[in-house]
């Protein structure tokens, strides 16, 4: 029964939509690195297959080097447990950028489009990570919402608010 009910639960969890919060729209217009230089916090919950909902609070601080690229350090509270890591990240001018993240296996992807960011990237045990942002017209706060996936079948999703601290 146990069998049936995970085959289910997979079935159903792999035909959730990869669409953003809402349609990318061409204003405001998202700046990633100037968004995230400084304080912004973040809450939401994590919601992880055959596991109760947890609670997400994400306190992060991020700067600018010299060469532009953005460091985002990030304190993230997931129910009770506690824990660090790191983006860096650096945009050209087409709309696209790269980066890295302490929780991912290889490179982050991330395509610009008006308001919205979709952020791409593997995580260890062969997790692929859709996400995207989507900045509101008050351009203090970004929608997140994160797919995680494993052989096309969703396992985990997080859904939280982004508020940038004045």
């Amino acid at each position: 029964m146990k069998r049936i009910a995970l085959g289910l639960a997979l079935l159903l969890a792999g035909c959730e939509s990869r669409e953003p919060p809402a349609r990318p729209a061409a204003q405001p217009k998202l700046d990633l690195i100037d968004f995230f230089t400084g304080r912004s916090m973040g809450k939401g919950k994590i919601d992880i297959l055959l596991q109760d909902e947890k609670s997400l609070r994400v306190v992060s601080r991020g700067r600018t080097d010299d060469r532009g690229t953005l460091i985002l350090d990030q304190h993230i509270g997931e129910g009770t447990k506690v824990r660090q890591r790191r983006w860096v990240m650096r945009c050209a001018a087409n709309g696209r950028c790269d980066g890295t993240l302490t929780d991912a296996s290889g490179p982050v992807q991330v395509k610009l489009d008006g308001n919205a960011a979709h952020i791409r990237y593997r995580m260890p045990k062969r997790l692929d990570v859709d996400q995207w942002l989507v900045l509101r017209p008050d351009r203090l706060t970004i929608d997140n919402r994160v797919r995680v996936s494993k052989w096309g079948f969703t396992v985990a999703t997080v859904d939280e608010v982004i508020r940038r601290a004045r």
